[in-house]
């Protein structure tokens, strides 16, 4: 039960106790969320901090959807951005990876093309053969790629 603030006191804040309800519930979930706190309080209680700010008019109920920005405490910050930092290099990581394996199979390709001609009597004919060979390669290889990146999708 909330003692303090008393109810009575807060109720006036509200067109009635289900908003005033919905409003406190709210303003604890960003608390508990990482929001920092914009009043000064000895409660380790999330609701009860959530129902002095109501009552200090630092929280104020507007009708409509609103999407405020909740500024976070700065250790919950500073663990989101870790966060995605990591996620960021482990992406780039991923990027790297995928990339040299498909220079390898390319290089793997080209050499095996190169390696099927006679090297003594390589023409002009055979290094148009080569490079239509080499197109085809990297247009199926794309071709692949797509489909899978389709398949994910």
């Amino acid at each position: 039960m909330l003692i303090d603030p008393p109810l009575e006191r807060l109720l006036p804040k509200a067109e009635n106790r289900y908003v005033l309800t919905m409003l406190t519930a709210k303003r604890a979930r960003q608390l508990t969320g990482g929001a920092n706190p914009m009043v000064e309080s000895e409660t380790p209680n999330f609701v009860s901090l959530a129902a002095e700010e109501i009552d200090r008019d630092k929280v104020e109920y507007r009708k409509g959807k609103l999407e405020p920005f909740i500024p976070l405490r700065p250790e919950i910050e500073a663990a989101i951005l870790q966060a995605e930092r990591d996620a960021e290099e482990k992406r780039a990581q991923e990027l790297l990876e995928e990339t040299r394996r498909i220079v390898d199979v390319d290089e793997q390709t080209l050499v095996r093309a190169i390696n099927s001609f006679d090297n003594d009597t390589f023409t002009t004919m055979d290094a148009d053969e080569l490079a239509r060979q080499f197109i085809q390669f990297v247009d199926a290889t794309e071709n692949e790629e797509e489909e899978a990146e389709d398949d994910k999708n």
